[in-house]
């Protein structure tokens, strides 16, 4: 019996402290072959061999008799997880989930979800479930995978947000509110055609014209806004803020009349634009992609 473990009869490497004191002890079996693991977590290939063997680029061992055991300590392998990055639209105040498998590595693995680069609190497991989905929630989902060997950030999924119009009637007109950044439209019948209402911002209040038989609403994502900034080596850096979670195109022109794809990307996302320089000018704008 050694460190908690009995042996019985069995090989066994023990290792100890340069003041002697007790660190771990590895069973190697009766049969001094195969893999074990020690109280550590520590993997190691076990096994006997006689006169002197060589074991890889780590050197040579010469058995101290016909027949000797060794314990080869196997190395840490860093995380690994390979997944095709998705996109969601999920209704407001609804639930949904994403969930990771497939992890390789050197275990324990450690996991750690993100939204746009921030770790999110708690959320340490391969599923997170996200509950009551809101404006705030929409974004680029990650997950940070570790193990002692290192840490990797892996793209899960792009998450949009469908706002919910609630109407409510009162004397001689309705209230209309809705969370997140959107632009309302309305038209006289069902089909539409649809105007767009630039200036109604949430809540906004519809008072009834004596015409006004019947109205229709609806939602659209709004226009993107796109920013530019010129960088002293004469690149320039594009940003765009619209509607978290969803893709959206960013193209050039140098005439504004023939306009060219140059990315195509969920938000938030930036581009760094290194070919303006050789261009006597450029212009950009950003289109809903999806």
């Amino acid at each position: 019996y050694l460190g908690g473990s009995y042996l019985n009869r069995q090989g066994f490497l023990a290792r100890f402290r340069p003041d002697g004191k007790f660190l771990s002890v590895t069973n190697l079996g009766r049969s001094a072959n195969g893999l074990a693991t020690d109280r550590l977590n520590s993997a190691q290939l076990v096994g006997r061999f006689e006169g002197t063997t060589t074991f890889g680029s780590a050197g040579s061992l010469t058995s101290s008799g016909g027949s000797d055991v060794f314990a080869a300590k196997l190395g840490l392998r860093p995380p690994g997880l390979t997944i095709t990055p998705s996109q969601q639209l999920v209704v407001a105040g609804s639930n949904t989930t994403l969930q990771v498998t497939g992890a390789t590595g050197t275990g324990p693995i450690g996991y750690q979800w993100q939204l746009n680069g921030t770790n999110l609190a708690g959320a340490t497991q391969s599923v997170l479930t996200l509950t009551g989905f809101g404006p705030a929630d929409a974004g680029r989902y990650s997950v940070l995978v570790y193990n002692p060997a290192g840490s990797i950030s892996v793209p899960v999924a792009a998450v949009g947000f469908i706002p919910v119009l609630r109407v409510s009637p009162i004397e001689g007109g309705v209230v209309l509110d809705w969370a997140g950044t959107f632009t309302l439209q309305s038209a006289p019948i069902a089909t539409g055609p649809y105007a767009d209402w630039p200036l109604a911002t949430d809540p906004f209040t519809n008072w009834f014209a004596g015409d006004d038989s019947q109205r229709f609403f609806r939602l659209r994502v709004s226009d993107p806004t796109v920013t530019v900034e010129l960088l002293s080596n004469g690149s320039v850096a594009v940003s765009i803020l619209g509607s978290p979670g969803r893709f959206y195109t960013i193209e050039s022109s140098t005439n504004l009349q023939d306009w060219e794809s140059v990315q195509t990307d969920a938000l938030p996302f930036s581009l760094l634009d290194t070919n303006a320089p050789t261009l006597p000018q450029r212009y950009y704008r950003a289109v809903l992609a999806r």
